[in-house]
């Protein structure tokens, strides 16, 4: 008798299974290629084909348009985010870099700007950017290179000094 009700059980289960299969299959579950709101024109008949192309393509159109609105509104909203983390505004409105050393200066930061700031060159000021592959700290290159640099000028100037008397 138990053998008899657990066949029973399974036979049930299968068919529960069948059930949702065929349920699934009629619904639409495993046509992924139409689930996102697009015209269907696998059953276009011929003479209808010419109207089908235009849908298809008034509604790429309005797709790509879509998407294009989308990217500009997240470039815009990029360009603030950009803008505010890199400028601040003197009292006159003017925009100024607020920590140049953080701007990588190849333009992505005026252009994220929309043109409200400009790099310009500045009498007796530098901005380098030192990478480190993490060995050695940028700031202990910057010591060293300057050490280098005193050495080099000392021992110039030495040479200049024994050349010219």
């Amino acid at each position: 008798m138990n053998n008899l009700s657990t066949g029973r059980i399974a036979a049930g289960v299968v068919g529960l299974a069948v059930v949702g299969v065929i349920a699934a299959a009629v619904g639409g579950l495993f046509n992924n290629g139409f689930t996102d709101g697009g015209i269907d024109v696998r059953n276009t008949a011929c003479e209808e084909l010419a109207a089908a192309r235009q849908a298809v393509g008034a509604e790429f159109e309005a797709r790509k348009l879509a998407a294009q609105t989308e990217l500009d509104a997240d470039k815009e909203k990029a360009s603030k985010a950009i803008t505010n983390a890199v400028v601040s505004f003197d009292k006159n409105g003017n925009p100024e870099i607020k920590e140049p050393w953080k701007c990588a200066l190849d333009g992505s930061e005026r252009d994220a700007s929309n043109g409200a700031f400009q790099f310009a060159p500045e009498k007796d000021k530098v901005i380098f950017q030192i990478e480190s592959w993490g060995q050695v700290a940028p700031r202990e290159i910057l010591s060293k290179a300057a050490q280098g640099l005193m050495e080099v000028n000392e021992e110039f100037a030495k040479l200049a000094k024994k050349e010219l008397s």
